[in-house]
């Protein structure tokens, strides 16, 4: 799963992408739209499900819950969203106890 989007454009999803461990070849296998600026993906321990935060500077940013149906990262799909309650959200990390979630907002130091 491929977050970020080249400099200079503000990218608005989550790509899916198949590596070819032969020969290095990358293939695109789906792209999912999430919000602005997707930056940073965690995977959840023990269900298929992703978490993505949107960085962006004008607005707070969101941690989106995300489903990988049937563990399958080509088939994505929004479960949920909720605000990071700061902006620039650029790091995401589930506690042991599977019960909490940090979400780090650069911009304006908030954890």
């Amino acid at each position: 799963i491929l977050a970020h989007t080249p400099k200079g454009e503000m990218g608005r999803g989550l790509s899916s992408i198949l590596i070819d461990a032969a020969t290095g070849k990358l293939q695109l296998k789906s792209a999912l739209d999430v919000g602005p600026n997707p930056a940073f993906v965690v995977k959840h321990p023990h269900k298929n499900v992703l978490y993505a935060s949107t960085e962006r500077i004008d607005a707070d940013g969101d941690v989106v819950a995300i489903a990988m149906d049937n563990g399958d990262a080509s088939k994505l799909r929004v479960l949920g969203r909720v605000s990071a309650q700061g902006k620039s959200t650029c790091y995401l990390n589930i506690h042991q106890s599977m019960q909490y979630m940090l979400a780090v907002n650069y911009w304006d130091a908030k954890v």
